[in-house]
């Protein structure tokens, strides 16, 4: 057995006009990686300008696949990062969380943005052995039946990659939905997979997405999954700061797990 660090981390995507911007984050963003040194990351809001950053940033220390999700101005993907001196990222794809999963840019149900699922299999470098299928979401915003629906979707494709490659799945993500909302609660009790949530020590003060505050009180919508036989050992909410600047709107979520 081994034991690896995953983080789902929303970057916060690039905006001129926000109170911290990326150009004055984005040294922070270095930081808490370099800190925290997570093996696995599923960022989520991430603009092209700000992927070219993040290589910069992580040295090149980190492989990844990302498919942007729109053709808007910007573009924006939530791609996945793996430390290359110990693992290979392979057999990549991403589907769109929508009635059609390969209808590019599709709007699902009754949803306000095109969203999608973008995943790929975790092998270790030096056994060549394959881990896990990584796969990385962010759920609508607007839409409750897209939430819902997706939801549904994701148990569906993760337990047909789990049989395909004969492996567990992780899923991080942000699924802009609260446990108290209820528009997730298949994933969340589903009885294959445990979550960061289960594993928080002080759930009223939970909250993942703070707008830039200090605010720690609330419930999060920032998560990671883990399929069984994986073992979530311990599971924390980041919310540092370097020189009094935020990394993002959102605080991160950091597992340890055992596989």
């Amino acid at each position: 057995m081994k034991k690896y660090k995953i983080m789902s981390f929303n970057l916060r995507y690039e905006n001129e006009f926000d109170k911290y911007s990326w150009n004055i984050r984005k040294n922070s963003v270095k930081k808490v990686i370099e800190k925290y040194s997570p093996d696995f990351i599923g960022f989520q809001e991430v603009k092209e300008n700000q992927l070219k950053d993040l290589k910069i940033l992580l040295e090149n220390k980190y492989d990844f696949y990302g498919v942007f999700r729109d053709e808007t101005d910007g573009k924006e993907m939530n791609p996945i990062f793996v430390k290359n001196n110990k693992f290979n990222l392979r057999h990549t794809n991403t589907f769109w969380l929508s009635k059609n999963i390969t209808e590019k840019f599709n709007i699902g149900w009754d949803g306000d943005l095109a969203r999608i699922c973008s995943f790929g299999i975790v092998s270790d470098k030096s056994t060549n052995e394959n881990l896990f299928v990584f796969m990385n979401t962010h759920f609508d915003h607007v839409g409750i039946n897209a939430r819902i629906k997706s939801s549904d979707l994701i148990i569906n494709s993760s337990k047909l990659l789990s049989l395909a490659f004969n492996i567990p799945v992780i899923i991080t993500g942000d699924f802009n939905t609260r446990p108290i909302d209820g528009y997730i609660d298949k994933l969340l009790n589903h009885k294959d997979f445990d979550n960061s949530f289960n594993h928080f020590k002080n759930k009223e003060n939970t909250l993942t997405i703070h707008n830039y505050s200090d605010e720690v009180e609330g419930q999060p919508i920032d998560y990671v999954f883990t399929q069984n036989p994986i073992k979530i050992l311990s599971s924390e909410i980041i919310r540092d700061k370097f020189d009094d600047i935020f990394t993002s709107d959102h605080y991160q979520v950091l597992v340890k797990i055992e596989i």
